[in-house]
């Protein structure tokens, strides 16, 4: 049996995502649309993020912009991020956002993929990106989120004589048409780019927006990176939604505190391992954190009892959400009341089946199995990666999400486990093959395999077992080579042990169960 939404359906819009954006905040005028805390609040409002994103249209769309070209966005959060968003989109274009932090090799493999034609990217990052250009043919041009003397910033696109050439006439097709292209480990196997349309992403706000308590006044508080797909989500429900998000570069519990104080903020976008921080940080006392209303969480699971003692602490609703980058939200909790065990209920225009893990019969309520999910949310695919795709989503469009959970007799939807070999460290997802890939390059290793090890604070730490080719291989060696080679949240924080074999299947295929066993965790 399948399990609907206990909530009526909503309409959805056939308009492009730039167009749905603009249409919400056309008429805002000087409200405060986002704050940037990490720059002493520099701010910007609707009007200027109207006005600046559509001169930014008219700027690439001068410049040779046309629809279905991809455009990479390589930055922290910060105000320029959604205006170039936007002007891309505005466009006909593309988004695929690319952590800031990535090494030339980790944005080389997303952008072999995606293939941009041109690359916003911030300035602290620009030598790293001079490398990846000479390597992608397609890539042509770049523009700086910063100064620069060598290249067009962002400054300079966004001004008043760039109006006239903004983009009047084109045809978005809502339904096929690609609006972001973010990066995903999936279930298995090396990071994907995600194929999102425009409906996937104005459905996942339409269907969240009516029926989660909220206030034109609110102001939100994130500090989930805009290139990840919870910052980007939040930056699409806030825009829409016409409420003012404060936006913040990095976590640190006095600065959320402070940040509280100062804004007055009524809901915050985050995840658990914040949310742990906050439980055993002692300077609550000294910020006024009254205006404080609701914690939305999601990424990962939330322990009850983190989730009990936040909503305690700050007098707030906690409100669990689950989703993943290839279909944004899935359950929601809707109540008034905080909900501290399970993840919510389906959202509307949404269903979810549960399965049988091996013979894939569908299961009813209370049956543990894996859960699949399917509505308007669902992504079209991984880009070039047909087999990947057909592996994740069934012809009639049900995906596999890869988590093990069941529906309850009142339509709750928990969360028990996964099937995934994707490591989830802090929210962020380390795809064990390509920490094998990378460990396997060194001329020492024989042979890897990657697990994910149980931590409160994190959710999980990579491991890597290690076959030695040479006897003076070491562990710094290992740890080393991995630094010099991938982003910080994909380092072996778990740990690197050396053993004789990595067991794998008749097949070759790494049994990281029998790996678990080995770490002491299964």
């Amino acid at each position: 049996m399948s399990f609907s939404s206990q909530l009526p359906d909503v309409q959805l819009s056939e308009n492009s995502l730039s167009e749905f954006i603009f249409h919400r905040i056309k008429d805002l005028g000087d409200k405060i649309a986002l704050v940037d805390n990490s720059i002493d609040g520099k701010s910007l409002t609707f009007k200027q993020v109207y006005d600046q994103s559509r001169n930014c249209a008219g700027y690439l769309h001068k410049a040779g912009l046309g629809k279905g070209d991809v455009v990479g966005l390589c930055s922290p959060s910060s105000l320029e991020f959604p205006v170039a968003m936007l002007g891309v989109l505005a466009c006909g274009g593309v988004v695929t956002p690319c952590n800031p932090a990535y090494s030339v090799g980790e944005i080389l493999q997303q952008f072999q993929i995606s293939k941009p034609k041109m690359v916003f990217v911030h300035e602290d990052c620009l030598n790293t990106m001079k490398e990846v250009q000479r390597k992608i043919d397609s890539l042509e041009k770049m523009f700086i989120i910063g100064e620069s003397s060598e290249f067009v910033t962002m400054c300079e696109m966004i001004g008043d004589e760039y109006s006239e050439d903004f983009p009047k006439y084109i045809a978005i097709n809502a339904d096929e048409d690609l609006a972001i292209l973010p990066y995903s480990s999936g279930t298995t196997g090396l990071p994907k780019s995600v194929m999102l349309s425009h409906k996937n992403l104005t459905s996942s706000f339409l269907i969240f927006r009516d029926f989660v308590p909220h206030e034109t006044t609110d102001i939100l508080y994130s500090d989930r990176p805009m290139y990840h797909s919870g910052g980007f989500w939040g930056l699409i429900v806030s825009l829409s939604s016409g409420r003012k998000l404060v936006l913040e570069k990095e976590f640190d519990t006095k600065t959320m505190l402070r940040a509280i104080e100062k804004y007055k903020i009524t809901y915050i976008m985050t995840v658990p391992p914040i949310l742990i921080e906050l439980v055993n940080d002692d300077n609550t006392a000294n910020y006024d954190v009254s205006s404080l209303k609701q914690v939305a969480c999601g990424g990962a699971a939330l322990s009850p009892d983190i989730s009990r003692k936040i909503a305690q602490k700050f007098d707030v609703v906690m409100r669990p959400e689950y989703g993943l980058t290839e279909f944004f939200i899935i359950a929601c909790h809707f109540g008034e009341e905080s909900l501290f065990d399970g993840v919510g209920k389906i959202v509307p225009n949404t269903k979810v089946k549960i399965i049988d893990l091996l013979t894939g019969r569908e299961l009813s309520e209370n049956k543990t199995g894996e859960i699949l999910a399917q509505g308007p949310q669902v992504m079209k695919g991984y880009m070039g990666n047909p087999d990947a795709t057909a592996r994740t989503i069934t012809k009639d469009g049900w995906m596999h999400t890869g988590d093990i959970g069941y529906v309850d007799h009142d339509g709750i939807l928990y969360i028990i486990d996964r099937l995934k070999e994707v490591i989830k460290y802090k929210s962020f997802q380390v795809s064990p093959a390509e920490l094998e890939r990378v460990i396997l390059k060194h001329p020492k290793v024989e042979d890897v395999g990657v697990i994910g090890i149980p931590d409160t604070y994190a959710g999980e730490l990579p491991k890597a077992f290690v076959v030695k080719k040479v006897d003076n291989l070491t562990k710094d060696d290992v740890d080393s080579f991995v630094k010099g080679e991938l982003v910080d949240y994909k380092q072996l924080r778990g740990g690197i042990e050396f053993v004789k074999k990595i067991p794998k299947s008749a097949t070759g295929k790494i049994q990281r169960i029998e790996l678990k066993k080995m770490a002491g965790i299964e």
